[in-house]
């Protein structure tokens, strides 16, 4: 019986030291990660169709839209899905932006709130989209003219 819990201990030893080797090279790599997706999110951003200006404002918002947000909605739109991980997979985005990101979208009302586990519904199509688009540009020139 004794061997059977050196043997144990033995195994659970050997499995703590992976563990602990597991979470260095993890450490690692999330690290090389982050400079990779520095730099592949500038190149997301240099090649974005709907380039915003730094500091938009949507028309009858009350937030500074981040130059991604009509190229995330335009996918989000002709995906028919809305979360912080498919922005974040689809603009390869650090923790924090795609949340900021999917408050506006739900600030727009192009897609309802978080629903726990059930999916967002988004309340728009292709159409309605490109014409709520250029309502809130146009918008937003206007009131940089006055």
């Amino acid at each position: 019986m004794d061997k059977i819990y050196e043997v144990l201990k033995e195994i659970k030893e050997l499995m703590e030291e992976n563990n602990r080797m597991l979470n260095k090279m993890v450490n690692i790599m999330s690290l090389e990660n982050s400079n990779e997706e520095t730099t592949n999110e500038t190149e997301v951003e240099d090649t974005r169709i709907n380039k915003l200006p730094v500091g938009f404002e949507p028309a009858g918002t009350s937030f500074v839209a981040d130059p991604l947000l009509f190229d995330v909605i335009d996918l989000v739109v002709k995906e028919k899905t809305l979360s912080t991980f498919f922005v974040q997979s689809k603009f390869n985005l650090r923790y924090g932006r795609e949340g900021r990101i999917v408050d506006q979208i739900e600030e727009l009302g192009i897609a309802s709130g978080y629903k726990g586990s059930a999916p967002r519904e988004i309340f728009y199509t292709q159409e309605q989209w490109e014409e709520k688009k250029k309502e809130l540009l146009n918008g937003n020139n206007e009131n940089k003219d006055n």
